[in-house]
């Protein structure tokens, strides 16, 4: 599984900003495993982890990565990470992502979290039935919220 994960991973990859996901071959996976709008999930192979968020094309748009903030909370092996976007208006758009303790790729994503103090975030937007590439952003992490991802 992780080689497919690494094929998928690289596929990705050479998607142009802006272009169609097919959904054929590899990156299929992310039509058959695009379940809800509106959540960060990670795909990991054995090398790295990368995150996405799917939504739609005018809510994905706007985001940038100048003004935001974290919030965490962990309970019963679940941690829920909230990335806090402010538009240019001040109101706030939260980029969730639900992670459970159990599973070794939500928690590759912890650790790569916590290692690096970064987090990207590959968005992926639903126009008209398909799936488009839109934008990658990076987002610093702060050494409190990954003290909190540490259990610190």
């Amino acid at each position: 599984m992780a080689g497919n994960l690494t094929s998928l991973l690289d596929e990705f990859d050479r998607v142009e900003y802006g272009a169609v996901l097919p959904d054929s071959g590899i990156l299929q996976y992310f039509y058959i495993n695009f379940c809800d709008s509106g959540y960060i999930f990670a795909v990991s192979d054995e090398t790295r982890t990368e995150a996405f968020f799917t939504g739609n094309d005018c809510d994905i748009e706007p985001l940038s990565n100048t003004r935001y903030g974290w919030h965490v909370d962990t309970s019963e092996g679940i941690i829920w990470i909230t990335l806090i976007l402010f538009d240019d208006n001040g109101d706030q758009i939260p980029l969730r992502c639900i992670l459970s303790s159990v599973n070794q790729g939500h928690m590759q994503l912890i650790r790569s979290i916590i290692a690096e103090k970064k987090l990207h975030i590959h968005f992926i937007s639903l126009q008209y039935g398909n799936l488009y590439k839109t934008k990658t952003l990076e987002f610093d992490v702060p050494a409190n919220i990954a003290a909190q991802l540490a259990g610190e």
